[in-house]
């Protein structure tokens, strides 16, 4: 969370924010800066969802005004800020509560954010969160060049287990290889260690975007998001998003004992059904107005549940009924948010979970490695 010691911020500064950027109190990071550290901000910065966090996910966010400060959009048309944009600011400070999972594009913004500063030579300072994941579980795939996008940015695994700052530090490891280099400083988290989960850490949960509702959505989050990549309604429409699955042609009780039989740890599926409706969280939800069968997931242990296997067990006990991919462009959206084609083309093939979760085995280890120079908790 914020500290208020003032770090090394200073000069004019562009503020990258959101309604997550906020101290312990609940004031906001804006607050905190101008009127009790005397920081000048002179622009602000919004990703995904706007500043204030209510715009459905893939919708345009547009410019704003917050308190008289101009609020640049670095969603949509333009994901980075301009050199424009950047005229006259002598920093660039990045507040944004994550969640861990790799195709959520906060980090994706925070890195193009880095490369812009280190284009103009202006400094970077990262006020660090706690990742709601934890800093422990780590899950696969490692993304792969070929499948680089605006859900998958860099290459690390989908469950990355790192905080901003730390992920901060890999990423500017990587620009200063290229030769532009980056004035980089996180201010670090107080009393965070790596085993604890959002619940640990005592702090109210300020909804990510408009269906990251709860920490309880954010740990599901990775396994049914990925339902997002096939013809499945991965609860949007409703309330409990990401929670429950659910389409007009599944057999909800075949699903429901299948992923039982699977036993997959820490977690629990029962039968279910909903109609997604149009809510200004999902405008557009797959299946609107139709009664959608499926299964809804309990998560009943945090530090043993494995997401990425979770998701593609659920896709594995759909095939080869009457599941479709979801293509995006000449691809497919599902490789776009693992990061590769591999697990696809495995479940096409007939290959088992565990199998195609063992074939990631080896890149994961490698960054798992890789990354303990940057880990600072």
């Amino acid at each position: 969370m914020l500290r208020k010691d003032g770090a090394a911020i200073s000069g004019r500064v562009g503020l990258i924010t959101n309604h997550t950027g906020v101290a312990r109190d609940g004031v906001s990071t804006l607050s905190v800066l101008r009127d009790e550290l005397g920081v000048d901000v002179v622009a602000l910065f919004s990703p995904e969802h706007g500043y204030r966090g209510d715009v459905a996910a893939g919708d345009h966010v547009g410019s704003d005004t917050i308190s008289a400060i101009p609020v640049h959009s670095l969603y949509g048309d333009t994901r980075a800020p301009t050199p424009e944009m950047l005229d006259g600011i002598d920093m660039l400070v990045f507040d944004i509560q994550d969640i861990g999972v790799r195709f959520y594009t906060y980090m994706s913004t925070m890195k193009l954010a880095m490369e812009a500063a280190a284009a103009t030579r202006i400094g970077f300072v990262v006020l660090d969160r706690p990742n709601p994941l934890g800093g422990v579980r780590v899950e696969g795939p490692v993304l792969q060049p070929d499948f680089e996008s605006f859900v998958g940015i860099a290459p690390i695994p989908l469950i990355h287990g790192m905080t901003a700052g730390e992920l901060a530090g890999l990423l500017a490891a990587s620009l200063t290889g290229a030769g532009t280099g980056l004035e980089l400083e996180v201010v670090k988290l107080q009393g965070f260690r790596r085993s604890m989960l959002w619940k640990d850490t005592g702090l109210l949960w300020n909804p990510q975007s408009p269906n990251i509702r709860t920490a309880r959505a954010a740990l599901a989050y990775p396994a049914f998001g990925l339902i997002e990549g096939i013809n499945v309604n991965e609860a949007r429409g409703i309330e409990d998003t990401f929670e429950r699955i659910g389409a007009p042609w599944i057999d909800g009780e075949k699903l429901a004992v299948a992923l039982s039989q699977a036993e997959l740890p820490g977690v629990r599926f029962r039968t279910t059904s909903f109609t997604p409706r149009a809510i200004t969280a999902a405008p557009r939800p797959k299946y609107r107005d139709e009664i959608c069968y499926g299964v809804a997931k309990t998560i009943t242990d945090e530090a043993c549940f494995e997401a990425v296997r979770t998701g593609l067990t659920t896709i594995k006990a759909l095939h080869p009924e009457a599941f479709e991919w979801v293509r995006r462009g000449e691809g497919y959206w599902i490789d776009l948010l693992l990061g590769t084609d591999r697990p696809r083309r495995a479940l096409d093939e007939g290959m088992a979970v565990d199998a195609i979760v063992g074939q990631e085995a080896s890149e994961l280890a490698r960054f798992i490695e890789h990354r303990r120079a940057y880990l600072l908790y």
